[in-house]
Parts: structure tokens; C-alpha cells; sequence
């Protein structure tokens, strides 16, 4: 992230953020700590404290899961077979993102060469030299993915969709092709209401059936409040009970 918002992240034994009574007490610690102080004499300590980095495994057994965790097995091949057809230009905003998220869309089906990538912003810069803000929900941090369209005089071979990411990869931004070959940016109610409406088509695709007529029924999505009430008239097309 920029160096404004840099910080720890401490989680417990169990996976779990520390809350606020746990956090004090290593704040605690930390107060205590003299920063200037030689840290020669902790050398023992450091060896025997259980530091480890994260084993280069991990990634292959997180994206393992994300294949493991599908929600719709059944509509895997038909999404492939439409993804092989769909133009994507991604950019990690200099971030972390970009391992992670190129190895997913292959594994979801696109090829290789419909994916482009913002070159002045594939590596890692602390200094977010080519973006005055990398986060994704603003318009202006897709200004070099733009350019990168721009060049590709073949409307034909414009990608349909611009992927951003922000730094540390928990946030997305989405701008899509439209009827004029203008980009256009989806808004984060935007996103969500698509993919709820995705997700209502997927499970209730083959509904006739009476089990699945009682399931739906049964159905509740939740929501926040200050999110757009257009999923609550999604749900009501699908017979699927909404809630804030």
C-alpha cells in the first residue's frame, strides 16, 4: 500500500484479526519498545521466536481451493467456452495482485493471448509512480490500462473488459466495452448486482422441479444497508428473499 496507510495486520492462532483487548495489549508491548535502542542483544531471541515466512506452496494450494470451491460445477464449461471468447486488459496497479489473478482467469478458461497487461504497472513500486491513487473504485487509477486499449486500433480487438486491483488485491475495479466502443465504470453496486443476478440465473437455472421451486423459496441473500435496493428487485425476479 502507500506508504500513508502502512501498518501492521496481527492476527491470533486461530486466523482471527486481534480485537480491541488483545490489540491493547501488543500495543502495549510496542509503547514500551525503544526504537532507537541496539537490537544486537535480541539476537536470541529473534532465532528462537517462530517467524517463518510463508511457504511458496501456499499459493498453489489457495488456487487449488478456488477450483475446489466453484459454487456452480455444472455451468464451469459453459462459462469456460464464453471466457475464451472475451477480451480482458488487467492491471495490479503495481500491487500483488498480479500472480494470483492472471493464473485464475486461465484457469477459468481465457487464453493466453486475449489477456493484456498494463506493462508500466506489472511489478511492484512502493512509490505508485504511475497512478496518483491506486485504488480501483476511482476512474482515473484505470488511466494507463486506457492507454493500453487505446493502441489497439482493431475495434475488434479491443478487450471488452478493464480488471484492477489495488495493491494489497482485496479490493477490485471493473470499466466494460459499450454499444459505442466507449469504456464505461461499473460502480461497486454495479459489480454486486451482477453478480447476485449471476449467482440467482446459476441456481435456479434448471427450477421446475418441486424441490428446487421450495428451495428458492427458502432463499435469503443479505445485504448492507447503504447498498443499492436494485438487488432486493433481483431477488424479487428470482423468488429470493433479501434482507439488510
Amino acid at each position: 500500500n502507500p506508504k500513508e496507510y502502512n501498518g501492521y495486520k496481527v492476527y491470533d492462532r486461530f486466523g482471527n484479526q486481534l480485537d480491541e483487548k488483545n490489540a491493547a495489549v501488543a500495543e502495549a508491548y510496542i509503547r514500551k519498545a525503544d526504537p532507537f535502542a541496539d537490537s544486537s542483544a535480541d539476537d536470541g531471541a529473534r532465532e528462537s521466536a517462530e517467524v517463518k515466512p510463508i511457504p511458496k506452496e501456499i499459493k498453489k494450494k489457495y488456487l487449488q481451493a478456488l477450483d475446489d470451491n466453484t459454487p456452480f460445477p455444472k455451468e464451469r464449461e459453459a462459462a469456460a467456452e464464453s471466457l475464451r471468447r472475451l477480451r480482458v486488459c488487467y492491471t495490479s496497479l503495481n500491487g500483488s495482485g498480479r500472480p494470483y489473478v492472471l493464473e485464475t482467469l486461465k484457469r477459468l478458461g481465457m487464453k493466453d493471448e486475449n489477456i493484456l497487461e498494463v506493462e508500466s504497472q506489472k511489478l511492484p513500486d512502493g512509490n505508485f509512480t504511475t497512478c496518483t491513487s491506486p485504488n480501483p473504485e476511482y476512474a482515473q487509477a484505470f488511466s494507463e490500462a486506457l492507454k493500453v486499449c487505446d493502441a489497439e486500433t482493431d475495434v475488434d480487438e479491443k478487450p471488452h473488459l478493464l480488471l484492477a486491483t489495488d495493491p494489497d488485491s482485496d479490493r477490485l475495479g471493473v470499466m466494460c466495452l459499450n454499444e459505442e466502443g466507449a469504456y464505461v465504470k461499473l460502480s461497486g453496486n454495479q459489480v454486486g448486482e451482477l453478480l447476485f443476478d449471476y449467482i440467482c440465473r446459476c441456481r435456479f437455472s434448471e427450477a421446475g422441479a418441486a424441490d428446487e421451486r421450495k428451495e428458492q423459496k427458502s432463499c435469503v441473500a443479505f445485504k448492507s444497508f447503504v447498498s443499492s435496493p436494485l438487488a432486493e428487485e433481483i431477488g424479487r425476479t428470482y423468488g429470493v428473499k433479501v434482507k439488510n
